[in-house]
């Protein structure tokens, strides 16, 4: 019976492609800080993205929260979703929904939010966010 099972173990390893037994790492879990941003620089901005398959979970510390699915398009690197502004945030975009779109690059995550206007012109907000490493680096 144990020869039968590793048998079947060793012709599942050669049939299955690498990694198809467990969930796909698309690398966006983490903790991010601000780098750049055409909203003005924050030094101490952060988000953090918790995964859970393609499912991304954004908090950010400076008043907004989304949700994105990762592999849009086919591409792992690519993440769309959406979110809103907390209501007790700056007034400027307190409870305000947006269109959330995260790019990965290697180390930096390109972020671009299209915070939908209650009155007036649409705002396109374009950040980028480095890796924070366990050592904070």
């Amino acid at each position: 019976m144990i020869s039968r099972l590793i048998q079947l173990a060793a012709l599942l390893a050669v049939l299955l492609p690498a990694g198809s037994l467990y969930a796909e790492d698309l690398g966006f879990a983490g903790e991010w800080r601000q780098i750049h941003s055409n909203a003005g620089q924050c030094p101490t901005c952060r988000i953090s993205v918790q995964q859970a398959g393609s499912t991304l979970i954004i908090d950010a510390n400076n008043g907004w929260m989304a949700t994105a699915e990762a592999g849009d398009q086919g591409n792992p690197d690519l993440a769309r979703g959406a979110g809103s502004w907390r209501s007790d945030t700056n007034k400027t975009y307190a409870g305000k929904s947006f269109e959330l779109l995260l790019v990965r690059n290697d180390e930096n995550l390109h972020m671009t939010m299209h915070v939908r206007p209650g009155t007036g012109a649409a705002r396109t907000i374009r950040g980028i966010f480095q890796r924070i490493r366990q050592n904070g680096i």
